[in-house]
């Protein structure tokens, strides 16, 4: 009996000293930012999947300035003062994370655009067809007078359910012909994951021989599947695009290095484009990550800063 109750108080020892060295490690995780802060998804009533509202955090340890969802669910820029508004839809390079506010694609056109309101819509892992869908949703909530959605290759072949699946996004089946809604993973399990920072530490630094995550993913391409497939699919999922969407209110922003294929598909359908150029791309980009810094947002915002301008002269 008395060995029993000296193992109870070791084992009461042990389990207090524990939950001291997790409170402690979480003040020093939090205090030093080591974990990046990642805001929580929601579904709307009609399917469009976007972030709980008035959540704010830090990226990383780097950024100077907290990230905010709006009262809309989206990250970033959400101008609505102006008759004349233009959305700008796409995926992590539009929602942003990685910069402050002023590098934003909406704070770059709105100052060199001042007469015009820009909001933008972006979240990480949205593909094309979610992109369309996230067009509808605009024009029955700010009623923008165009869309400009960015997009580079693997946003078109994330589209498509039958090249690969992508449960948490929007896709198209090529075979029932109709959106797939995306659906969200482990929500529960990823809200305890991204509030104890302890265990999203342990997470993240915790060695593992996988894959990418679907939300991290881009340019993806279609490098290692059979192109005379893709095609055909490409095509039924453009098809499908130009019979259910506003298409005459709708720019493609391209961006740079974009598989040609998708582009000259974009051109055979008749969509406006805009094809982004850069003599330097890797100057566009952070070291260790090819989203977009601030120089790669500003050459960006300027050329289609051109493109309005052209647009509005004619």
């Amino acid at each position: 009996l008395f060995s029993i109750l000296n193992m109870i108080k070791f084992l009461k020892k042990i389990v207090f000293y524990l939950v001291l060295l997790i409170f402690i490690l979480e003040l020093i995780i939090r205090a030093f930012r080591l974990t990046p802060d990642i805001p929580q998804r929601t579904i709307s009533s009609n399917g469009i999947q976007k972030y709980k509202t008035n959540q704010t955090g830090y990226f990383n340890s780097k950024s100077k300035e907290k990230w905010l969802i709006n009262e809309f669910g989206w990250a970033g820029v959400a101008q609505t003062q102006t008759d004349t508004i233009f959305s700008i839809i796409g995926d992590s390079f539009i929602e942003n994370f990685h910069n402050p506010l002023s590098c934003h694609q909406g704070s770059y056109l709105k100052a060199l655009l001042p007469q015009y309101s820009f909001f933008e819509a972006g979240r990480a892992g949205m593909s094309f067809i979610e992109n369309l869908e996230v067009t509808n949703h605009l024009d029955s909530l700010i009623a923008p007078k165009k869309h400009f959605i960015y997009l580079n290759s693997g946003d078109f072949s994330e589209s498509i359910l039958e090249i690969k699946v992508h449960t948490d996004r929007a896709q198209f089946s090529v075979k029932s012909n109709k959106i797939i809604k995306g659906k969200l993973k482990a929500p529960g399990l990823k809200k305890i994951l991204y509030n104890i920072k302890v265990f999203h530490y342990l997470y993240l630094n915790y060695p593992q021989d996988v894959q990418p995550s679907e939300d991290t993913k881009v340019n993806d391409g279609l490098s290692n599947l059979e192109e005379t497939s893709n095609e055909l699919y490409l095509n039924k999922l453009f098809d499908f695009c130009v019979n259910n969407y506003e298409f005459d209110k709708i720019i493609l922003v391209i961006h740079p290095e974009t598989d040609k294929l998708f582009i000259e598909l974009c051109k055979k359908y008749n969509f406006k484009i805009i094809e982004l150029n850069s003599l330097d791309y890797q100057s566009w980009q952070f070291d260790n990550d090819s989203h977009w810094n601030c120089i790669g947002h500003k050459s960006a915002s300027t050329q289609v800063y051109n493109w309005i301008k052209s647009y509005s002269i004619n």
